[in-house]
């Protein structure tokens, strides 16, 4: 168990180091492989999300390529090979920094800083025997590719503007370009064999014939020429980037240049068009990744989207938000940024429109007022003015500068958020409306030359007082209103820092001694005091959200933490890199810090705030803990879809890459976790790997459906009927419903005269063909109609004068006698079908009780039937119903419903009898015992109904038996669990 207070959660604001990006076409994604420092991570074009960082490195990453699915980067004198962000596999053999690495097939091409180059197989994973003979340091190799269809060739660029052609198989020199004067920079294959584009030192593009040693055309940039792309959607472009952010856009059609911008502050790393897209990446030294469209009508590029962070390391931290905040205020020395802690894509940096700004120094930040106006205010180095920012805008108020009379030292913003405190070098301290911009305070100027520059500034929380610190050693209180001197207490010391906790008006005020002084506002004394070695200075500060604790750094790499209750410290730890500043979030949960040349904000997660932490008495020397890694965004643009990138295995010289130290049965269960053991532990219960929502909504089913039913239903109007039924005669006429019924009753009547008279012609009585229905179709009655029916039968043969007898010429059509009626009749009385079923149900078996071969058997009636259907009766038969659950869990919720309702009382309940028997059989197996809980509450409510009745009494006992041996175990283990951990935590009850 972790015995520190704080541990590495995750680091934000770092989109990219100055190392040129992979580029590889994955299915229908474009993925950027970029370095950040000493990880890696892998962005999909899309919406430029992070979706796979690596695990950190020993050493920063100089070079990144791809190797199908694979990557490879370097560190140090080894070069790294990765499989979804795990190390797989090290090659070594370098003696000094790896600088560049460039794969081809299934080779790897490496460089090293004292000009080692070397061959790898990659496959083989080993270094090839036969080697290019060493190159001399007088030829200082600086570019290699491998060109389009030179079978076992590449290209290799020297310092002195020499290129040489080799074959890599049989290690010959093939031939030796002159060269162009100039170093070689960069080398890119066009889309055409043949022809290579080099970039020179000087500025100068070739595009060079390998074949016929000849130039085809030249571009000059200003600048070094850092990369190079050839764009392929049927425009013939072609960019190049230099070292001062420019790219240029060459018309390789009438040779002239297209277009030219700045789209990075400081030297360009990297620039590619995407596979037949009008689309251009770039990434730069400043900390961004920006994708450029060509689509507009003039076809001269904007930006699509980006990537992008301090170009400089920054300096100060603020979480912004009251409540659960998601993202940090930073600034660097000329930016204010907005990072988010959720997607690197929602950050964003301030714009200061047309102003000219100077270092900045420092911000205060309160959100109170974030809807009316201004909630940021920045200082700047050797500056008088202050400035206002809009943070949900982001930007600048060029409308509000707060001006005074000498150089800002520092500011603080009120606590109800309408004012804005200036202290000045000269020991003035100005007060300004935030919304107005309106100046509304000065301090006397007697009373500020008595007290020297002030050097930080903290405001009361209920607007009473303000507090100063300055060079002199004095804490000084001013009335919030008019600023007047009211209380001064002196250190003795100048104040370097100060902190205030709003809600309990605790101050912190660090001096030159390294002391830290608590003192409360409103009695204005002395709290408590900390003090730290004199070997290092207090550089950071800040409260914890509660008020109970104060983190302290020093510039020997130590973070403190005090208990202010105790008076004593707590936990203490150190890093690799000084803090510059602190910022602890709302709720307590993280905290937020920044380092000295550092680019990442860096997250720590307060352990106490999700789980207990049993500390230890400090050690004597404080423990090195690593800084946060990287981690894939956690939001998913709205946070109402989940991104799942998909890879696919399209790359076929991956198929011989073994895994490193895994068997294949651990191998097995990655790919199918959700493959589960058929064993039980038999006092436990196994829960199924399915979806919450799904056997949930399973349950609430009815509800939901009754809640996503119209409110209002549009009601159809009634449509006459399509024929209007006339009575002919001279002139035809509508027929009323009198009529009709004459009409009616005539027709019959003559129908009837006209069948006595032709006797045969007689049919049979009505519902006697159901009955003489041969045996290979399904029997279908009415049991409500019965008695309706055998009277209309009976009514029939009287009135057709045969009493239910018809004797016909043909002997394959003879009617039935009046036995056969007497039998229809007797079948349809409850008390002789009752006999006569019990004494066909006591000569059958267990499962002809449930089945009968009139359905089972009838190729009709299977037609019918669904898949569970038939599965449950055959799991019934093989007493396993392992497939029967598996449809189930294949099927929606609706799906099972619709089932379950379509289980029949046919067959003495055959279906409903399987169904429950299924079920039984299940929860005692105790799998899958959450889904099976659900389906047997739902078929209670469809069936349950059935199972008080005599034939179910036995399925009755057996469910309450099952379910409560099955529970009542469990219950006994969470009870006994509860128990022991109240007794552990001292929760027990005192009643």
């Amino acid at each position: 168990m972790d015995t520190h207070l704080f541990t590495p959660f995750k680091s934000v604001g770092y989109i990219t180091s100055p190392v040129p990006y992979a580029l590889k076409r994955q299915g229908l994604e474009n993925l950027f492989m970029i370095a950040t420092g000493n990880e890696y991570n892998v962005v999909e074009s899309g919406k430029l999300r992070v979706v796979r960082t690596s695990e950190k490195q020993n050493g920063k990453i100089r070079s990144v390529a791809w190797f199908g699915r694979l990557n490879l980067t370097s560190c140090k004198n080894d070069i790294l090979l990765w499989n979804t962000s795990f190390l797989q596999y090290t090659f070594k053999g370098h003696s000094s920094k790896v600088t560049k690495i460039y794969v081809f097939d299934n080779i790897l091409l490496s460089l090293s800083m004292n000009n080692e180059f070397f061959i790898w197989d990659l496959k083989a994973k080993k270094i090839l025997p036969n080697q290019l003979p060493p190159f001399s340091n007088s030829q200082k190799v600086t570019q290699f590719i491998h060109p389009k269809g030179y079978y076992n060739k590449i290209i290799v660029a020297f310092e002195n503007g020499q290129i040489q052609l080799w074959n890599v198989k049989t290690r010959q020199l093939i031939y030796t370009f002159k060269g162009w004067g100039s170093e070689v920079t960069y080398l890119e294959q066009s889309p055409v064999q043949d022809i290579v584009a080099i970039g020179l030192a000087d500025g100068r593009v070739i595009l060079h014939h390998l074949r016929f040693d000849m130039t085809l055309c030249s571009y000059t940039q200003e600048g070094m020429v850092t990369s190079i792309s050839f764009r392929t959607d049927g425009t013939h472009h072609m960019a190049s980037s230099n070292n001062n952010g420019h790219i240029s856009v060459w018309n390789l059609d009438n040779k002239t240049l297209f277009h030219e911008w700045r789209p990075h502050r400081s030297s360009i790393a990297n620039i590619e068009y995407l596979p037949e897209e009008p689309i251009l990446v770039s990434n730069g030294n400043d900390n961004a990744l920006r994708v450029w469209s060509f689509t507009k009508y003039d076809g001269y590029p904007y930006i699509l989207r980006e990537l992008s962070g301090h170009s400089e390391p920054p300096t100060q931290c603020q979480f912004y938000g009251n409540s659960n905040p998601d993202s940090i205020i930073t600034i660097s020395k000329h930016s204010i940024r907005s990072i988010s802690t959720k997607a690197a894509s929602h950050s964003k940096e301030f714009s200061h429109k047309k102003e000219h700004l100077k270092i900045l120094q420092q911000i205060s930040v309160n959100d109170r007022r974030h809807q009316a106006w201004d909630t940021v205010v920045s200082s700047h180095k050797n500056a008088k003015s202050a400035y206002s920012w809009d943070a949900n805008h982001a930007t600048i108020n060029s409308k509000h500068k707060y001006n005074c009379k000498s150089n800002i030292n520092c500011l603080t913003l009120s606590n109800c958020g309408n004012f804005v405190f200036l202290g000045q070098e000269n020991g003035c301290i100005s007060k300004f409306n935030v919304q107005s911009g309106i100046k509304r305070a000065d301090t006397k100027f007697d009373e500020s030359s008595r007290i020297g520059s002030i050097s930080a500034l903290v405001a009361d929380p209920i607007n009473r007082f303000l507090v100063s610190g300055s060079t002199r050693g004095q804490l000084n209180f001013w009335n919030f209103e008019t600023l007047s001197l009211e209380h001064t207490i002196k250190l003795g010391s100048p104040v370097t820092l100060m902190e205030l906790h709003k809600d309990s008006g605790m101050v912190a005020v660090v001096t030159d001694e390294n002391i830290i002084r608590l003192y409360d506002v409103d009695n204005r004394n002395l709290v408590r005091e900390f003090s730290i070695d004199s070997n290092s200075r207090i550089n950071a500060l800040t409260f914890n959200h509660d008020g109970r604790w104060i983190l302290a750094s020093s510039t020997n790499l130590v973070i403190r933490v005090f208990d202010i209750p105790s008076s004593r410290m707590l936990d203490w730890f150190r890093v690799s890199k000084p803090v510059t500043s602190m910022s602890f979030s709302p709720l307590g949960d993280f905290l937020a810090t920044t380092h000295s040349n550092e680019y990442p904000v860096y997250i720590w997660c307060n352990q106490t705030y999700f789980s207990s932490v049993f500390l230890k008495e400090p050690s004597a020397q404080p423990e090195l803990l690593q800084f946060p890694s990287l981690q894939i965004d956690s939001l998913g643009h709205g946070e109402d879809e989940q991104y799942n990138l998909k890879l696919e295995d399209d790359d076929r010289e991956m198929d011989d890459i073994e895994f490193k130290d895994i068997s294949v049965e651990e191998f097995n269960k990655i790919v199918n976790p959700n493959e589960q053991s058929h064993t039980q532990i038999g006092h436990l219960v196994t829960l199924s790997n399915l979806p919450k929502s799904k056997w949930q909504t399973l349950l609430n089913l009815d509800t939901i459906k009754e809640r996503n039913k119209p409110t209002i239903i549009k009601e159809k109007p009634e449509l006459a009927p399509f024929f209007l039924t006339t009575i002919q005669g001279l002139e035809p006429k509508f027929a009323l419903p009198s009529d009709l019924l004459s009409q009616k009753s005539t027709t019959v009547s003559n129908d009837i005269q006209d069948e006595v008279e032709d006797p045969d012609n007689i049919p049979n009585p009505e519902g006697w063909e159901d009955w003489s229905t041969p045996s290979n179709t399904i029997q279908q009655v009415d049991e409500d109609n019965v008695e309706m029916q055998v009277d209309e039968q009976l009514e029939g043969s009287k009135q057709n004068g045969t009493n239910g007898k018809h004797h016909d010429s043909d002997s394959d059509n003879e009617m039935e006698d009046d036995e056969e009626v007497e039998e229809f009749i007797n079948l349809n009385n409850p008390k002789i079908a009752q006999s006569k079923q019990e004494k066909i149900l006591a000569k059958k078996g267990p499962k002809e009780v449930y089945t009968s071969n009139r359905v089972i058997n009838v190729t009709a009636s299977k037609s019918t039937r669904t898949k569970f259907n038939l599965e449950l009766e055959n799991g019934f038969d093989r007493k396993d119903y392992r497939h029967t659950l598996e449809i189930l869990k294949s099927l929606s919720p609706s799906e099972i419903d619709f089932e379950i309702r379509m289980l029949t009382s046919n067959d003495n309940f055959a279906d409903i009898h399987f169904m429950f028997n299924f079920l039984l059989r299940c929860l005692a197996q105790r799998n899958d015992y959450d889904f099976v809980q659900s389906l047997l509450t739902h078929t209670l409510k469809v069936h349950g109904h059935h199972l008080f009745t005599p034939q179910f009494a036995e399925e009755l006992q057996s469910l309450q038996n099952v379910t409560k041996k099955s529970w009542s175990q469990i219950q006994d283990i969470f009870q006994s669990d509860i128990c022991l951990l109240r007794y552990f935590t001292n929760t027990l009850s005192t009643n």
